[in-house]
């Protein structure tokens, strides 16, 4: 586990690198921990409480990459140890 500062460290060298650029693709090495929550126009992804089928997890994490595919990196921020990417959820911006 990072510490915070270094934590930091990251964050301030993303803010200055990725702010503006467009996510090509998204890979997991294991999506299947990851469910996809929408909410109030947000993407949340949160760990899976219960292990659905791996067929379900599969189409959510294909949904998820759908998303946020070709979306645009508004900003970077720090919360405690994790590092939070703002995405523009307007395709045209």
């Amino acid at each position: 586990m990072p510490e915070l500062p270094e934590v930091q460290t990251v964050v301030s060298q993303l803010q200055k690198e990725i702010p503006g650029l467009s996510i090509r693709d998204v890979w997991s090495d294991w999506p299947k921990i990851l469910q996809v929550v929408s909410h109030d126009n947000h993407l949340k992804i949160k760990k899976a409480a219960k292990k659905p089928a791996v067929k379900k997890l599969n189409a959510l994490f294909q949904a998820f990459k759908d998303d946020v595919s070709g979306k645009k990196i508004q900003k970077i921020e720090r919360k405690a140890k994790n590092i939070l990417i703002y995405l523009f959820l307007s395709s045209s911006v």
